[in-house]
Order: C-alpha cells, then structure tokens, then sequence
C-alpha cells in the first residue's frame, strides 16, 4: 500500500487512497466523500445558514414577545426543570472565569478534557480567553496539554494565537510539544505575533530544548519528505506514475493540491500526465488553482500545462482560482499557451532552492473573546500578518540590521536576476498599443520582473513585497556595464548610467522619481544611491556608510502612514552626492522642502503621526519614558487616530535603536541626542495641554497646569512663562502695555501653532546638522560634481483634499511640465529648428494647468497669497474670490461648483481632484504668536534658541546656526595645536564667508508692509524654483514609478488602475518619441570633445580635418547608421548612445593599456638612465682607488732607495729610533676607525681635482658636479665632499727626504686607508 503511512499521518487536502484499494468513508451523499478542506469549507456555509435562521427566529419571537408583552403569563403548571450534563456546565463556567464553580464541577467527576463537536476543549477556550486561573486548574487536574481539535490545533497553538504568554509559559512547563504540526503545517510559534513577547518566549523554549530553525524546518518537510520517499519506492518497484484510484485522483493530483513541489517534479520527470483528468474533470493546475498553492500553479504552467481544458462544470483552472494572482497568472498563460511549442526552461526564483519547501494558507485565526486593551494592537497585527495567498510576506526581523544605522541588505540571501528578455524595452516592439504594453508589464509582473525600459527611461511596478534583486552582488553586475541588453532592467542599471555619463561628460546628473503616492519613490531612491556608494570609493572613512544612512534616517522623522501608502514620505528631498573629478565620493548635500508639518496636530481617519514618534514609545525604556514625561500612545492627543490603521513594523524596537546608532554614525554627538528627544516629548506634552473658560469671561484657563510644567522642563523654560505666552498677548504702545487674553480655540490654535513649529525647526535642524557632517572636506568646490536624486511627495487625491494636497499636486504638475518639456518639447522644436524630420508625436500639455496655479497675480496661489494678507480674510471670502478669477477664466481647468461654496475641482494632468477651502488661509499664514516666539528665544537649552534665534530661508527652511556653517576642516583646525592654525583658521573663514556672501539660497526673509509676511506659497514657490534650477543644469534621468493596485497587496495587478497612470503620464506617447526621436543633440565640437578617443582613433590616418568631418569618419567607421545632420548639430537615437558609449569605453580601455605600456617604458629608460650614472661613478671610484694604490707603492720604493742612499750610523739610529714610533703610530692607526673616516674624505677630495683627467677616459661619463660639497645625482648614491687635500694639490712634487733610511714594508692598500695623516706626515 503506497503512501498509506503518509495518508495517516499528513492528511492532505485530498484523501490519500491507496493505489489499488478503494477509497474508506461514507457514501457519495455525505460530507466524508469530500476533501478535508471542501468539508470544512461546506460546514462553514451551514453554520451561517443555521445562524442566519437562529437570527431570524430570534426577530420573530421578539416581535411577538412584544405583541404579547401585556398578556399575563401563565407559571410552569408542572414545575419542570432543565438540567444540563455536566460538561455543558463546565465548559459554561470556563467561559464565565467562574474558578469556584470548575472546581466544584471537577469534583463532581467533570472531565478536564471536556471538548465540542469542534474538538476544541476547555483547555482551548481558557487560551483563547487567556483565562490564567481556570488553566491553571484543569493543568493539575490532568488536561491533556497536546490534545488536538479538528484542525489538529494544540492548545498551545491557541495561547499563541491569541497572545496568551503566561499561559504559554504554563503550557511549556507542563509538557505541551512546541513541535505539533497543525492542518496548515504550522508549529504553534508561527501563530504567535511578530515581536511578541510570546514569540520571544516559546522561540527561546525550543531553542533551549534543541529546536532551532533548521530542526523545526526539517520537521514542517518531513510529511512532504515521507511523501517523496513513498513515490521514489513506489517508482523503483515499477509502479505506474499515473495510476488513478477509484475517483480518478493520481499522485500528481495529491502533490498538487498540498503544494508538495519536489513530488510534482519527480513525477513529472518520470513522464506523469501533466494534464490528467480525475472523475470530475479536474488536472493537477485546476486542484492547485483550486487550493491556492501559488508556486504549484507556476511550475505547472512552467512545465507546459494546458490552462484551457474544462472540467465536467465546464470550469477553467481561472475560473476556480481561490486569489485574483492565480487567476491572472493563468490568464495570462491561456493567451501565450502553445500546445506545439513549449516554452523553454526559465529559472525560477523558487527553484533556488532544491530542498522541499512548503508554503501553507492559514486557514484559521482566532481572537479571544475577552481581549484587554493593551492587546488589540498585536492581535490586530497578528491578523493582518496572515496572508490569504500562498506566499507569505518576509517579516523584518532584527537580523536585518547588518551593522550600525538603518542599512537593510541581506548578503546572505540567493541573488536571482530575470534574463533578459525581448520586451525589455516597450520601444523596441513591433507593435506599440496601449492593450500591448499593458499586457507585457502584467506578464512581467506576474514573473516578478519589476523594471521595463522605455527607450532610456526606467518604468518600476511596486512589487509590495521584498526581491532578492539588491544585494551587493547584484549590484556589481551592473558595474560598468556597457551593453544594456546584457542584463535585464534594473534601478541599478539607471545608477550606473548616470555615473558614467557624469565620468564622460564632466557634467551633474540627476535622477527624477515620480509616481502616485505609494508607487515606490523611496525605495527606489534607496537603491539609487545604493548603487553610487558601492560604485565609487571615498577619500574618507566610512563616508559612503553615513550617505547610506540618510535616507532611512530621514524617513523616520518625515515619512508616515497614510491610506495610500505605508510609508509615504510627507516632504520632498533632492539628495545630492558629490564626486571628485576621479569619481570619488567626497561629500553630500540635502534640501528639504514642504514638510507636512500639519500631521503633528491632526491626520485624517486610517492615517498615523511621524513614524519617529510611534519608534520613540516602542524604543525608550521604562526610565527613559518617565524621565521624558511619555505615557502609552492612546493618552496623548497626537498620537490619536481616527478609525484603526493598520499597524507599522513589529520589530520597532530594534529600528529605534538602529535610528540611534546611525545618528552617531553620521556625527550626532550625546547631547544633540538628548536634545532631539526632549524636544519630541516636550511637542506631545504641549499637544495635551487643556483650556478652558473661567466664570462670566470668555478667557482661556489651563486644566492641567502639571503638563505644562514638565514640558517647560525639557525646553529649560518654566512652565507658566510657556501658558502665559500661549494665554495671552502683551503688546506695548506709548509705553502702555496691552494684554489681550485669547479664547480656548484661539489658545488651542496658538498651541498647535507652537508645536508645529517646534517640530518643523527641529526637522531642518537635523538636515542642517547631516549637511554639516557630510560637508566635503575640501572647500574649494570648482572641481565636484554632482550627482542628484529627488523623491517628492507622490500625486494624491483622497476623499477630502486640502492645503497640503493642493501643494503637493503642484509640485508634482511641475515635474510632470519638466518632463513633458524635456521629452517632447524641445526635441520636437530643436528637430523642426534644424530641419530634421520627424512625424510630431501629440501629447498632453500641462502648462494651462501650471497658468492657473502660477499666473502673476491671478493665479490660484497669488489669490490664496493675496487673501492671507488680509486681516479680515476668510475662508468663504477666499473662495468667492477663485470662483469669480480662475474659476471665470479657466473653465476648462477650474471647476466652480454649483452652488458657489467652499468647494473647487482642478483638472490635474493625474485626473480631476476636488479641493475643500476649509483651512486654506490658517494652513498659508502659519503665524507664530510674538509672545511665543520671544519665550522661546529665552530658553536656557541651547537647542531651542538655536532653533528660534536662526532666521528662515526663501524655502521656508530654517538656516544653519554659527556652528552648522562651520566646515568640518574649519572644526579640525579648531582642535588641532599648530601656532598657524589661528592664521589659516582666519583664511578659512573669510573664504567661506565670500563663498556664503554669494549664495542665493540663503538671504532672510524679510516682510514688507506692501507684501505682508511670508507664508506657505511663498515658500514653496520659491523651493520650487529652486529644485527647477538644480536639474535644469544637469542632464536628467527619469524613473517613472506605478502602483499596481490601490489596496497594497503583493502580486496583485489591477489593469484598469494601471492603464490609468499610463495614460496620464504618457508612456505611450513616450514610447512613440523614444523610437522615432532623437534624445541626443550635439553640435561637431561637443561630439569631438565628448568621444575624443573614439575620434582619435577613427582619424588616426587622416590629415588634418574639420570637426564635422571628423564626425563623419568616426561615425562610419563605428558603423553607426540612421542618424541625423541638422544645420547646426548632429542627432542620435537612444540605442546610437549606448552604441557610441560601448564603443568609446572599449577604446578608452585600449587607449589605457597603451599608456600603461608607455608610462612604463618611459619610467624603465630613465631608471635605466640613472642605473648607468650610477655605474659611471662606480668605474671611477675603482680607478681612483687603483691609482692611489699605485702611488703609495711608488712612495715606498722611493723611501726604500733613499735609506740605502745614506749610511751614516748615527743617522740610522735616529731613523731606526723615528721608525719604530712610526710603526707604532701605524699599530694605533690600523685600531682607529673613526680617524679612518677622514682620510675617506681626504681621497674623495682627490677625486675632485682628478675630474678633468678621468674626463678624458673613453666610455665614462664625467661624474656630476658639486654644489655645496653633495653630487648631483638622482640616484641613491650620494657622497659628502670636503676641502682639497695639500697631498693632491703637491702630488706633482718630489718626495721629501724626512724619513729614516730604515727599509719600510710595503703596506697594503686597506691599512694606507686606515692611517691618519697627521699634519706634519702632510
């Protein structure tokens, strides 16, 4: 019997018969002939059926209970009584904590593993009750820990599910197997919340008792590993791979509908029927369709399937898919499915990995029916974590944390990159319609292939789950990459382009990321930058890691949780990195602009505050909360929502402790720390202050005075100075002082205006404080260039729509009109300019859009300016007013509604958005009460003057302090003890003064009576401004961002949703222009100076020429074709740029290893120059060396002769007497190393008056001149020279007769060396 001990033991979805019996359980008319999952499946319809009858019941006896409410009841005539059984009872006291009442029903023979026809027994209920004491009890009266219910739940399964931890910890030490696999092979640790403290708890029971991760994967395998040792036996013993039982079901069927993959492989392998039909017309794809086994259905239909046959219901596999991904994939696979041809072997993501892998729906969930407050959260986390699709999302856990800060990379995990494909360019396809392009991004989608090109623009679907696409090693293979086609579409693809082109043409580069809100602007532009730091190296020491940590560190303070998106950013950045001409990093720079500094007082229903406040309640310890003054969550007005969104990440804690170490990393000192977290708290604490009336006045009066003193404490100012400015307003004239009391709402409104501040100072406070510590080293900037990525707040349109949404959507028309005039606009009108050709591709302008928002003096934002100005402007006056401008003028764009109310539609190029005036000149003033301001000012934390002392900038940014302009060169000389450091300190600080002098980016903001204060517009405009001029002087790259559903689900494709973005970001248009236009436009001499190599070598032969004709050469012999020469300029298409760069970096290798060869040559010859002098110097120490031996021995023959000469006795005594004090002077010589040293010196002398005669000497080089008594020479050999010897200079004189005529011994040239001449032997 085959694969009998695997039916009893897994219970699959499809009842494992064995291959020749016939199948046990009742007839075809019962539940038992149906699959476990069908089953429960119908019996849960019948319970809803069987409570929708008990509800209706219920309603009938109601009303007539209150038809027959006056009739007088008639008492029981017999006096009956209903008695219940004894485990009725029971499980009623369970439910009612009734302890005393358990045990009296214990003692009366109550059975502790009393259960329900569910299989669910006390001991569950107390779990999911988290019922402590009544567990406790049935525990010592003999429960059974490790009985099951039907769905093979243990009541462990049940305490963790329901975050019961003590009653966990009970279980576990009363013997409850943390190893009980349940019905969707899940072990009672995978119910328990992310984070949890009962996760921490049963994970570290298992560990302790030998089960790690490993052991408790092996045993999730080990029924899919039984069953694919049972098939491999079956096989080798000659069975039948397609053998059916008695309703047609195979293995092939079995291994489907439970997700046993290896099983699926081996048989299909062993040439099992992919497309066999069971007794109902069901294949293997309809069962895995049918049970939501994603993976299954995708190595079906990898291997060929046929998604067209129909069971006897005449249903597809699409048709009974159990997800909305199933049935698209195999929607999908129904249009391309070509029974002749089958398509090739494609690796798969999940094939990775050859181990057996099972992925389980979970089909249960369970919530307590008692739950306490303080767990609704995690339980309503825990919910969500459950996926309703066979793949699960990855948690983040904290192993992600590789390192200091907030950088996410998992270099452990497999690489897997897409091959490329034919559709990996939309331009490139024979055919270009709307339904075509949509199909291929679904298509791709489907494959998790993300990036699709449009000519040299980057389209990027959000997958909503993680890819094992960015790690370090992928983005190496995207390292100077040439030919695009060899790798698929990549972000990093996009990074290294830009780089490139930085390198080539030695100009700034930026990246332009646009997209709907939730689309993946942010981390797209987290990969960008990825990429730049690992592809370029830093003077500096872990430089490239404090860039990396910007953007996650950013995103805490300004990104937060809204209905579209998760993690949307609430303000716009242009991150600008900052490379020498080697293409080193050397510093950064960040621009902030629009921070929605409303979320701090109130966010709309489903929607969160900033995500570092929320990481500050789960990070800070128990001390740290109270020395802080913060309470839970819920107690403060600011961290209130409306409705009940969706939790954020489980693992806050670690995020909080990674957001401080990257705040040291970049250069946060201990205090600033401190400080930033004071002022967080210090923000909630002022949100809870209360007003209210007194008796007979409408003047405002604290209720809770306390709050305002702690956090007068954490802003060091006293708390009745901070009520007072917030209470009142003194204002002084001609030396009379009036106070003028606010109301409750005007206190409110004051309070929430300080608050707003505080937190949007502090905000530019941090980024001022990342400049300065990112600032380049090197204060000469001439030489950098840069590189830019901007991620701004994506295009939104909600239910109701505001201040902020109006902003947004402007700046977002903005770069859209960017766009449009980059790619349409002034390629269109440079071609028709210079006479090119090219059919004129239509596309949607939004410049009436950007007239109606930005015309002088009537447009939309001038208005809401104009109206601010005004003391006695409202809200309904401000809205009579763009009714009666724009809404006159423009009526295509602006829609004035009806009934001429606080309402207005713009026709954005996105679609249609309607604007609700409410709040409109409140949000635009943001006035800051002078009595507040000056309070803040005279605080004794340095931080908070800091912040209210530094004036605004045109963007509305706060400026650097004293201490932020400070390069960090500047601090290092501070530090450092040289005496000139003063001077050069002085140097420093005017240079860098002129250098602020002539910025533009910082002049104050200074109010006239005429213009009235700055507001919000004003600033903005100006950030705007700003941001156009930075990329319109660099070459821009686009990255076009699309959100593939609205309900943020992983592997979900909407086309509706999607062919929406399409069309309104004009992708199709692009496409078009992409193919037939020209991108590139360079006059001869830009194109000369940009390929010089290439041109180099295609005119190598040729004589001198013109820069057009050497264009010509150099693009025939590159076979370049189907370019364009206008009157004044040469035009390329996208695929002749990457051509022409492919072909220019391959030269400029080449042209690299012939300089390498030639710089070596060069540095060998004159090595080898050098070598021969220093041989030349040799050859003639050895010369001089041989004649001063020769002299010595023709002095000793000499005194030799004139002892004989003389025989006179007296003499020879005297001479004998002289001769032997002379040996001994010789003996004491010959020991006098230093004195040796002298006569050294002595004979180099003589080597300089011997220069003119060695000069004569053939083949030897005369040795280089003296200057101050040293050789010059570039070699090693270096030799000190002192004055003339008197024996040189009387070398031509005859020997004196001064010596004895006793014979002298010839002396060896080593010892003549050696002895001193003394002054009188000279």
């Amino acid at each position: 019997m085959v694969l009998k001990r695997q039916q009893a033991q897994s219970e699959p979805i499809y009842e494992a018969a064995t291959l020749q019996g016939a199948i046990s359980g009742s007839g075809p008319g019962s539940l038992d002939h149906l699959p476990r999952t069908q089953r429960l499946r119908v019996c849960k319809k019948l319970r809803q059926e069987q409570l929708k009858r008990y509800y209706e019941q219920e309603r009938t006896d109601h009303e007539k209970g209150r038809r027959l409410s006056g009739r007088r009841q008639t008492p029981n005539s017999k006096g009956a009584m209903v008695n219940f059984d004894i485990a009725n009872k029971l499980r009623d006291a369970v439910a009612r904590f009734d302890d005393k009442e358990v045990l009296t029903l214990l003692d009366q023979n109550g059975d502790p593993n009393t259960k329900s026809e569910s299989g669910v027994t006390v001991l569950h209920q107390c779990c999911m009750d988290d019922n402590l004491s009544v567990a406790e009890i049935l525990v010592q009266r003999g429960a059974d820990v490790n009985r099951k219910d039907e769905d093979l739940w243990s009541p462990l399964h049940s305490a963790c599910a329901c975050d019961s931890t003590e009653i966990v910890q009970l279980l576990l030490n009363n013997g409850a197997d943390p190893t009980v696999i349940d019905v969707d092979g899940n072990v009672p640790s995978d119910q328990a919340p992310a984070g949890s403290e009962t996760k921490m708890v049963i994970e570290t029971h298992m560990k302790d008792n030998g089960f790690d991760d490993v052991a408790v994967k092996n045993i999730k395998k080990k029924e899919a590993k039984r069953m694919l040792a049972d098939v491999k036996d079956f096989i080798a013993t000659g069975g039948n791979v397609n053998t059916v039982n008695d309703r047609g079901t195979t293995l092939l069927h079995i291994a489907a509908a439970n997700n046993y993959r290896d099983v699926a492989k081996l048989l299909l392998d062993r040439g099992a029927n992919i497309d066999i039909i069971d007794d109902e017309g069901l294949t293997p794809l309809h069962v895995a369709a049918k049970y939501g086994q994603t993976k299954m259905v995708k190595l079906l239909v990898k291997r060929n399937a046929n998604p067209r046959l129909k069971s006897i219901q005449e249903q597809k596999a699409a048709d009974l898919a159990s997800s909305e991904l199933i049935e698209e994939l195999l929607k999908a696979a129904d249009q391309e499915y070509n029974p002749v041809c089958p398509p090739s072997p494609r690796p798969d993501p999940d094939d990775l990995d050859d181990e057996v892998e099972l992925e389980r729906v979970n089909s249960k969930t369970l919530r307590s029916r008692a739950t306490p407050l303080s767990k609704t959260d995690q339980l309503f986390e825990a919910e969500t974590r459950i996926q309703d699709e066979g793949d699960t999302s990855p948690t983040v856990t904290e192993e992600n944390f590789q390192g200091i800060g907030l950088k996410v990379v998992k270099e452990d995990d497999s690489v897997y990159l897409p091959l490329p494909t034919k559709s990996d360019d939309l331009a490139r396809l024979p055919e270009m319609t709307e339904n075509v392009i949509l199909q291929e991004l679904m298509l791709r989608y489907s494959r998790d292939i993300i990036y699709t090109y449009v000519g040299d623009i980057l389209i990027a679907v959000n997958p909503f789950k993680e890819l094992p696409i960015y790690s370090r090693t992928s983005s190496n293979q995207y390292t100077n990459l040439l030919e695009r086609t060899k790798r698929t579409p990549h972000m990093f693809a996009v990074a290294d382009r830009a780089f490139q082109a930085m390198l080539r043409e030695r100009r700034s580069q930026c990246c332009i990321i646009s997209g709907e809100s939730g689309a993946g602007k942010t981390e797209s532009c987290k990969y960008f930058v990825q990429h730049l730091l690992s592809r370029a190296n830093s003077c500096e020491s872990l430089l490239n890691e404090k860039i990396e940590q910007v953007n996650p560190l950013l995103e805490c303070f300004g990104n937060a949780q809204t209905i579209m998106n998760d993690n949307s950013s609430r303000f716009g950045k242009y991150l600008e990195l900052k490379f020498s001409a080697a293409g080193n990093v050397v510093g950064a720079h960040l621009s902030e602009y629009l921070l929605e500094k409303s979320r701090i007082v109130s966010h709309g229903e489903g929607e969160r505050n900033f995500h570092i406040f929320y990481l500050l309640f789960d990070g800070l310890t128990h001390d740290e909360k109270e020395y802080y003054g913060l309470k839970s969550p819920g107690q403060h007005r600011y961290m209130r929502s409306e409705g009940k969104p969706s939790l954020g990440p489980t693992n806050q804690q670690a995020k909080f402790r990674a957001v401080r170490d990257c705040l040291r990393l970049i250069g946060f000192s201990n205090e600033d720390e401190d400080s930033l977290f004071s002022v967080l708290s210090a923000i909630l604490l002022l949100g809870d202050l209360n007003f209210c009336t007194q008796e007979n006045s409408e003047a405002a009066v604290l209720t809770n005075p306390d709050v305002a003193e702690k956090a007068g404490e954490l802003l060091h100012i006293p708390g009745d100075e901070i009520v007072g400015a917030i209470l009142s307003e003194t204002t002084y004239t001609r030396g009379e002082s009036i106070t003028k009391y606010r109301t409750p709402l005007q206190a409110a409104d004051c309070r929430d205006a300080l608050t707003k501040a505080l937190y949007s100072r502090l905000f530019s406070w941090v980024v001022n404080n990342i400049n300065q510590l990112l600032e380049p080293l090197d204060v000469n900037q001439e030489n950098i260039i840069e590189i830019g990525v901007l991620d701004i707040f994506g295009f939104e349109n909600f239910i109701k729509n505001s201040f902020e949404q109006l902003c947004i959507n402007l700046a977002n028309e903005q770069l859209q009109h960017y766009f449009n005039e980059h790619i349409f606009q002034n390629e269109q009108e440079e071609c028709e300019k210079e006479g090119i050709q090219l059919n004129k591709v239509n596309f949607t302008s939004n410049q009436p859009v950007l007239d109606v928002f930005l015309e002088k003096h009537l447009g939309l934002t001038a208005l809401i300016d104009e109206e601010s100005h005004f003391p006695k402007g409202t809200n309904q006056s401000l809205a009579t007013k763009l009714h009666n401008g724009p809404g006159v003028r423009s009526k295509t764009v602006y829609k004035a509604p009806k009934d001429l109310g606080m309402t207005f539609s713009v026709l954005h190029y996105a679609g249609i958005v309607c604007y609700n005036v409410s709040g409109f000149l409140e949000k635009n003033r943001d006035t800051l009460a002078k009595s507040v301001l000056f309070t803040m000012k005279t605080s004794n934390k340095p931080l908070i003057r800091e912040l209210f002392q530094n004036r605004l900038t045109r963007t509305g940014s706060l400026a650097p302090s004293a201490r932020q302009r400070q390069s960090r060169r500047t601090r290092s000389i501070k530090n450092s003890k040289d005496a000139f450091a003063f001077f050069r300190k002085q140097k420093l600080s005017g240079k860098e003064s002129r250098v602020q002098k002539r910025g533009k980016g910082d002049r104050p903001v200074i109010g006239t009576e005429r213009k009235g204060p700055a507001t919000v517009l004003f600033h903005f405009k100006n950030s705007l401004a700003e941001l156009m001029g930075k990329m319109k002087r660099s070459s821009p790259h686009f990255v076009r961002c699309v959100k593939p559903n609205t309900h943020k689900l992983p592997d979900k494709f909407t086309p509706e949703y999607v062919v929406a973005q399409l069309r309104y970001t004009g992708i199709m248009e692009t496409s078009r222009i992409r193919k037939q236009g020209f991108p590139l436009r360079l006059t001869p001499e830009e194109f000369v100076e940009r390929y010089a190599g290439l041109v180099a070598m295609a005119t190598i032969k040729v004589k001198i020429l013109a820069d057009l004709e050497k264009c010509r050469f150099t693009l025939k012999a590159s076979g370049i074709t189907d370019w364009q020469i206008g009157t004044t300029k040469l035009f390329f298409h996208y695929w002749h740029v990457e051509r022409l760069a492919e072909l220019s970096a391959k030269i400029d290798k080449r042209l690299l290893c012939c300089q390498k060869v030639i710089r070596g040559f060069l540095v060998r010859r004159q090595m080898k120059h050098q070598w021969e002098i220093v041989e030349s110097q040799r050859k003639y120490i050895a010369s001089f060396l041989s004649d001063i031996q020769l002299k010595g021995e023709t002095l000793i023959q000499t005194l030799n002769k004139c002892e004989e000469g003389c025989p006179d006795d007296h003499e020879q005594e005297d001479e004998e007497k002289e001769g032997e004090e002379e040996k001994e002077e010789f003996q004491h010589a010959l020991n006098d190393h230093d004195e040796a040293r002298n006569v050294e010196q002595m004979f180099l002398d003589v080597a300089e008056s011997e220069e003119s005669r060695m000069s004569a000497i053939p083949n030897v080089p005369p040795p280089p001149p003296l200057t101050n008594g040293v050789y010059k020479s570039e070699s090693a050999l270096t030799l000190p020279m002192t004055r003339a010897s008197p024996l040189v200079q009387e070398k031509s004189a005859p020997p004196q007769r001064t010596m004895s005529s006793t014979k002298v011994k010839s002396v060896p040239l080593s010892s003549l060396l050696r002895y001193p001449l003394s002054t009188e032997t000279r």
